[in-house]
């Protein structure tokens, strides 16, 4: 009964009391049986208390049920959260479709699990915050479950370029289940980033220690190591990855990059195509092995893998970059353009994309802004000498001979054995 029915009411019954009042106690009889009168008929035409009562629909009830999700909704959950998950693309979708279809207020934490996982594939951050966050509103199915839902959150943010915000989600997540190894991959790469190798360590071999069935945080170890030159514990720790999952192309990237800086170049061409063959959806694998091609002179097929990169990943400045160059190489100019100006687009600081734009614009006679891609780039790199001889020419060009010259000496300086420099800087004086 809402207030207005209960102030209607009561109206009503006050002017039948008046009225009974009036008649048997006042004996005003006629005024009496008029305000009863008066206060039964607005009694009978006021709405009946039950005609007030909603007949609440599933959806409309729905809206105060809060209902945790069954051990089973948990583990397909959790399976699905996992990056990469072990599921099969169909039994994902049909779960996503599931959780999808069903009322919200009917959705469990698990379900908005599913429903962030799917967005955040999808490359939609910010759905898949919300997702995560309508997620923690819901009864908590278990630690686990929330855990993880705070982990997506993180991930979501840091996506959105919140770094700090994202760290705080993943410390948080290890509070609500310290047994969840997920967050220490985040923290042990955000350590790395600020320059902590002992503690990006740390939180490594914590996962380790929490799972050590998986093979990722070896992979991870193992990324660190080869970044700080102990090749032979990085390929100790790759072996250990592959070992434990060998459906992960990740720790084969990582052989392939080191197989590639000590020249085996046949040994990386196997370990990059064996992390494409895995996942040939995993853009640094198409990518890597274009780096590879290209060093060996196969410049189709290098740019048909950074083609292939691009298409899975647009957003990387390095991929475009490359495949800049080897248009501009084949006298590709406009492809050559649109390649690098998107690479200069996705990362101003790119040196190397600054070095070849300069160089296509000097091919398309365009010297001042040939000169300033490379002084930017030299700005960027003070210490490679191909990008100050790369200027020389420019400058040269340009007619600024002692520009050019003192270009060359800079070049030299950083490459002593770079003959082209030797030959221009002689022929300068």
């Amino acid at each position: 009964m809402t207030p207005t029915m209960i102030t209607l009411l009561t109206g009503c019954l006050i002017l039948v009391a008046l009225g009974l009042y009036l008649t048997i106690v006042a004996r005003r009889r006629f005024i009496g049986s008029l305000f009863a009168l008066l206060g039964v008929v607005f009694g009978f035409a006021a709405p009946h208390p039950t005609s007030a009562v909603q007949t609440l629909s599933l959806a409309q009830f729905s809206l105060r049920v809060r209902r945790e999700a069954s051990p089973e909704e948990q583990a397909d959950s959790l399976a699905i959260a996992a990056d990469p998950s072990k599921l099969p693309d169909p039994q994902i979708e049909a779960a996503t479709e599931r959780a999808r279809a069903r009322e919200s207020g009917l959705r469990t934490d698990a379900d908005y699990l599913v429903l962030a996982m799917g967005a955040f594939r999808a490359g939609d951050s910010e759905s898949a915050l919300q997702f995560a966050h309508s997620g923690l509103t819901q009864a908590s199915s278990s630690p686990r479950v929330r855990a993880a839902l705070l982990h997506r959150v993180g991930r979501s943010y840091e996506a959105m370029g919140l770094a700090s915000t994202s760290l705080a989600r993943y410390e948080e997540a290890l509070r609500a289940d310290p047994t969840l190894s997920w967050p220490h991959h985040d923290l042990g790469l955000a350590a790395e980033r600020d320059g902590k190798p002992e503690q990006a360590t740390a939180h490594y071999r914590q996962a380790i220690e929490i799972d050590p069935e998986a093979g990722w945080p070896h992979t991870d170890l193992g990324n660190l190591f080869r970044k700080q030159g102990s090749l032979s514990d990085a390929v100790l720790e790759y072996g250990r990855a592959i070992a434990l999952d060998a459906q992960d192309p990740m720790p084969h990237n990582g052989l392939g990059a080191i197989f590639q800086m000590q020249g085996q170049r046949e040994s990386a061409v196997r370990e990059f195509k064996a992390a494409v063959a895995l996942d040939p959806k995993s853009a640094i694998g198409h990518h890597n092995l274009g780096v590879l091609l290209e060093l060996q002179g196969q410049s189709e097929p290098a740019a048909l893998e950074y083609a292939e990169a691009i298409r899975l990943n647009p957003n990387v400045s390095m991929s475009h970059n490359n495949l800049g160059a080897i248009y501009s190489s084949q006298d590709k100019h406009a492809d050559a353009l649109r390649e690098l100006t998107r690479a200069l687009q996705l990362d101003p600081n790119n040196a190397l994309a600054h070095d070849n734009m300069g160089q296509l614009m000097r091919k398309l006679g365009r010297l001042p802004a040939s000169e300033e891609h490379l002084r930017k780039a030299v700005e960027l790199a003070p210490e490679s000498g191909p990008y100050h001889y790369h200027l020389g020419l420019t400058l040269e060009a340009a007619g600024e001979r002692r520009a050019a010259a003192r270009a060359y000496e800079q070049a030299l300086a950083r490459s002593p054995s770079n003959p082209d420099a030797q030959r221009k800087l002689a022929e300068l004086r």
